[in-house]
């Protein structure tokens, strides 16, 4: 579970860079972070696929993903009524980004089920590419969630190194298949990711109160 420790630490780090911290206070801040870690998820997800990774570690951290996704929205609908204005058709580009990230993550989880992977792919080579454009989507749908509201990553500096990871992570895997390795799920038990996503979410939502 180090990888994904890592890259939410280093999600967190690159927000802390900015000078401007958005005055939402300590509750506005734990729904963001339940948002960063599941995308820190998502940024895990991305480097961890390929031959070579525990597919039960994979699918384990992918429903988190997804389950941290749908928190972190219905947190915000819960918290503060004025959200549901973010989901009429004239909410801001970055926000129906946020809402194409949950339904991608879900589409999914649900597609690499092994019962519905065999009923609808009925050829195996099908499925490969059809989930990685999902994920990628999913993965950059959500990074300009983040990055298009301004609130955490507001300077162009953040901005080029958020990109700049985010290709990273489409790209990491690639190089690794060509050396015949991969970054391993297979330690990732439900308790154990549970555990590491809820205390990014809750070091996120500290820091920005120092």
């Amino acid at each position: 579970m180090k990888p994904l420790l890592w890259i939410g630490l280093g999600l967190i780090g690159l927000m802390l860079i900015t000078p401007q911290h958005p005055a939402g206070g300590f509750g506005w801040d734990l729904g963001n972070g339940i948002g960063l870690a599941a995308f820190s998820a998502v940024c895990y997800l991305a480097v961890s696929s390929g031959p070579g990774r525990s597919l039960a570690g994979h699918t384990r951290i992918a429903w988190l993903a997804v389950i941290g996704i749908f928190v972190h929205a219905g947190y915000f609908l819960l918290l503060d009524p004025m959200v549901y204005q973010y989901l009429k058709p004239a909410a801001p580009f970055y926000m129906w980004c946020g809402v194409i990230s949950l339904f991608v993550a879900l589409a999914v989880a649900v597609s690499a089920l092994p019962r519905f992977r065999r009923r609808v792919f009925r050829k195996p080579a099908w499925f490969g590419p059809l989930h990685w454009g999902l994920s990628t989507t999913c993965l950059f749908a959500g990074g300009y969630h983040i990055a298009g509201s301004g609130f955490y990553l507001n300077t162009g500096l953040q901005q080029v190194l958020f990109g700049g990871l985010l290709t990273g992570l489409v790209l990491i895997p690639w190089l690794f298949r060509r050396n015949g390795r991969s970054i391993s799920s297979g330690e990732a038990t439900w308790v154990r990711t549970s555990l590491v996503l809820i205390s990014l979410g809750v070091v996120f939502a500290v820091s920005r109160q120092l």
